[in-house]
């Protein structure tokens, strides 16, 4: 349910133009700065805010879908941890820094029984292979 949530007001920010607004990086150093204190202070509500504000304008930072992975790791929302964790090793080019959260996404996966994305993708592949293979089977058989 979160989830949809988090699509939801990403979606209404886009459509609203609130998007289009942009910061400084003072300004963008500023939010991360409130978005640690009201983690620290408890409000994670109020944090996870700020984070969507921010992802709203920009979408392909990965820095802070790192801060709500860890907000909600901490929150124990396990599944959204998982969400944006993926999401910031999809978008962070640096690998030394995806590798440092490597280890506890493979520990959320196993925790939720979730596949990781090699599996997943390995998945993908072997359908797809079975599919070609079938398809060239019935092939076969018409040309017969």
């Amino acid at each position: 349910m979160r989830k949809f949530i988090y699509i939801l007001t990403l979606i209404l920010l886009f459509a609203y133009g609130k998007a289009d607004a942009q910061m400084t990086r003072g300004q963008l150093l500023r939010k991360y700065y409130q978005i640690t204190q009201l983690h620290n202070s408890g409000k994670d509500a109020e944090a996870i805010a700020l984070c969507e504000e921010i992802t709203a304008m920009y979408p392909k930072l990965p820095d802070t879908y790192l801060r709500m992975a860890q907000i909600y790791d901490d929150g124990g929302e396990n599944e959204m941890a998982l969400v944006m964790y993926r999401t910031y090793t999809s978008l962070e080019m640096d690998d030394k820094k995806v590798a440092e959260v490597a280890s506890r996404m493979k520990e959320l996966e196993q925790k939720l029984g979730a596949k990781s994305f090699e599996q997943q993708e390995q998945e993908k592949f072997e359908k797809l292979l079975a599919e070609t293979a079938a398809k060239e089977s019935l092939d076969r058989k018409s040309v017969v």
